[in-house]
């Protein structure tokens, strides 16, 4: 059965080191990735709902100068997936 609808929600995302003017375009970008993972990848990976996890940690990784926002908000949420997956996820 394949996953018609995937709908995420980040209640909360704590971005270090970031212009505050950038927070809306990061967030965004990390939204649309993290559902693209969980549909590409599926739910069976995920350790129940993506809802009830509290926190993830997604790490600190190089950005380099210029980068879009979009493009780091793809960074977080690749991240934060595979912490979600314990490591599973694509790198």
């Amino acid at each position: 059965m394949g996953v018609s609808r995937v709908k995420v929600r980040i209640g909360e995302l704590v971005l270090d080191g970031f212009p505050p003017a950038d927070r809306f375009r990061i967030a965004e970008g990390m939204r649309q990735e993290l559902a693209r993972l969980i549909i590409e990848q599926g739910f069976g990976r995920l350790p129940g709902p993506v809802a009830s996890a509290a926190s993830v940690d997604a790490g600190a990784f190089p950005v380099a100068p210029g980068t879009n926002a979009g493009a780091i908000g793809k960074r977080v949420a690749q991240s934060a997936h595979r912490e979600l997956t314990g490591g599973r996820g694509k790198r």
